[in-house]
């Protein structure tokens, strides 16, 4: 008989860092190894570029994780708390990464945080003795609210990752969760890359669309992943996640750094 496919939290974890390692040393080197030696990490063909349609992947499944992690967590707001320390940890190097001023625009775990925080609240609120339409106006501010300052703030991933979070949350079968999500991510990212201006630029540039759509189907292997999730209780360091988000960063932007000191 055929072993059935799982995976469990620390799996899932690393497949998304390592897609990430994959997106991040795309975007932070290619451009000073192609000047250097004219050659280039990613197999581009007609605009695809595999290794950032891989980096996608990871981020339906950190939004998994963290959905996961608020049914389960003990004490949601240390979950909260920790993220915000690690993001405000990693801004500095977000930034030097991006070539931007401090601050400009937010790395992707205030927007992990921010879901949190969102969750929490729903948490909260589900547990008053108040009327139910009641509740759903409060839910409704309070998501309304929270996705407002994600934008305010331009924290990276804002416009899919309070409403994937969610999504991930409040389905709880797991088919679901990875099939519906995914779909209204697809349909969201489609809308939003495909509007420029007032223009549906899909109409025009037929090749920037077919990227556009075998990305988003690269991409869909991470509900492949997020369906064969089995929970388990592991021990492993919650903190190393932490760590590992700046920390490739900083190794990365030294190795750029060297690297066009050459050029």
């Amino acid at each position: 008989m055929n072993k059935k496919i799982s995976f469990n939290t620390m799996d899932l974890k690393l497949v998304a860092c390592f897609c990430m390692l994959l997106d991040h040393i795309n975007n932070l080197l290619n451009s000073s190894i192609y000047c250097l030696s004219g050659f280039q990490l990613s197999n581009i063909f007609f605009g695809f570029d595999i290794m950032y349609a891989l980096g996608r992947i990871a981020f339906p499944i950190f939004c998994f994780q963290l959905a996961e992690g608020c049914k389960y967590t003990k004490d949601i707001k240390k979950y909260f708390l920790r993220l915000l320390i690690a993001a405000f940890i990693s801004q500095p190097i977000y930034d030097w990464s991006h070539d931007q001023s401090l601050f400009s625009n937010l790395n992707v775990i205030f927007t992990l945080a921010f879901g949190v925080l969102c969750i929490g609240i729903i948490k909260f609120i589900s547990s008053k003795n108040i009327k139910d339409y009641i509740k759903y106006i409060l839910y409704t501010l309070s998501v309304c609210l929270i996705y407002f300052v994600t934008l305010l703030f331009q924290m990276e991933y804002w416009q899919f990752g309070l409403p994937f979070i969610l999504g991930l949350y409040l389905l709880d079968d797991r088919k679901k969760q990875a099939i519906l999500t995914f779909v209204f991510l697809f349909i969201l990212y489609f809308l939003y890359c495909g509007f420029n201006g007032f223009t549906f630029q899909w109409l025009n540039h037929w090749t920037i669309f077919i990227d556009f759509v075998l990305t988003l189907i690269v991409a869909s292997a991470s509900v492949f992943f997020i369906k064969h999730y089995q929970y388990a209780k592991i021990k492993y360091n919650k903190y190393w996640f932490y760590i590992f988000y700046p920390a490739h960063l900083l190794v990365l932007c030294v190795i750029r750094q060297i690297l066009n000191s050459f050029i």
